[in-house]
């Protein structure tokens, strides 16, 4: 039969038409894709010029915001512009101290429970005491009357 003649052979002799058809066309397609990438790349460097923008913006309001809150640009600031200032530096600070005094709550609330946790260990721990130095007294108490009747 020779090596042509196996089932084996003349499969890889059908198929291989087909794999190599598919490996010209990924080339062809990766070919295309580098011709246009010129104007792929000019898309992405737009965009991403614009974004850069867009965030340069930001930061340029985020930092005046920051410089009128922290009253570095107040001087140019009119009178209608420093109340609204003042009305939202008033609602921040009050909920500043709301949220401080809640976690002032629960620390008290802590600490009263950590109290009575120690108050309850100090006194399993005197009643402990106690049982000890009574041991102790009966102990001190049965040895010196068996000291007195041995010595009788």
């Amino acid at each position: 039969m020779g090596c042509f003649g196996s089932p084996f052979a003349l499969e890889v002799m059908h198929k291989e038409p087909a794999y190599v058809k598919a490996t010209i066309e990924r080339y062809k397609k990766a070919n295309s894709d580098t011709s246009n990438s010129g104007t792929v790349a000019e898309v992405n460097a737009q965009h991403y010029q614009q974004e850069s923008a867009k965030l340069r913006q930001t930061i340029s309001s985020l930092q005046n915001s920051n410089r009128t809150i922290m009253g570095d640009a107040i001087h140019t600031m009119s009178l209608r512009d420093l109340k609204q200032l003042e009305g939202r530096l008033e609602k921040g600070i009050s909920k500043i101290r709301a949220r401080k005094n809640e976690l002032l709550y629960a620390e008290v609330e802590y600490m009263q429970k950590r109290e009575m946790d120690l108050q309850s260990d100090n006194m399993y721990l005197r009643s402990k005491v106690n049982t000890v130095v009574a041991c102790s007294s009966e102990h001190k108490l049965l040895r010196h009357q068996t000291f007195k009747l041995n010595n009788h």
